[in-house]
């Protein structure tokens, strides 16, 4: 695959994707999928876009923070940026 391309790919599901989680300090647990419940494995957490997340976050006082594969496609972005420069 282009190089670029996936650039492209990463970037735009790291914009737009749902790749934020929300935790709850009052429930010590992790926001469920569409905000039903909670769940305390972070695998099982709801998945949010980064504007879903805001709204969620300021409306019910919630820490918003990057779901593990967001770590994944930052290092992805990283190896293809170094690829590149050698």
């Amino acid at each position: 695959m282009n190089t670029r391309i996936r650039e492209t790919e990463i970037f735009t599901e790291l914009t737009f994707g749902k790749v934020w989680i929300l935790w709850s300090d009052e429930h010590l647990a992790f926001w469920s999928p569409d905000e039903l419940g909670y769940v305390s494995d972070i695998e099982k957490a709801g998945r949010y876009t980064f504007d879903e997340a805001v709204k969620i976050a300021i409306n019910d006082d919630e820490q918003l923070l990057p779901a593990p594969e967001q770590y994944k496609l930052r290092e992805e972005l990283a190896s293809l940026a170094k690829t590149k420069g050698e």
